[in-house]
């Protein structure tokens, strides 16, 4: 699995693709980052929350990063 970002991008966000990178999983982010790319329109959860969001748009949010990787490595 690879955690993707743009050249020269400093947020959290990340593509999710498998290894040979022919799938794409989705795509991952602090809410904040998220919402500040409009990836997300709106929100309640808060901006330093981590959010998975598939292929399909639906958002997964958890409160820590390891929570997310943990849930993101069953993907595969």
């Amino acid at each position: 699995m690879k955690f993707l970002r743009r050249k020269n991008d400093t947020n959290t966000i990340r593509t999710i693709r498998n290894d040979d990178k022919t799938e794409t999983y989705g795509v991952m982010g602090t809410v904040g980052d998220l919402l500040a790319v409009n990836a997300m329109s709106y929100c309640d959860a808060p901006c330093d929350w981590w959010a998975f969001i598939d292929t399909t748009g639906k958002a997964t949010f958890f409160k820590a990063k390891d929570t997310l990787l943990e849930y993101v490595e069953r993907i595969d």
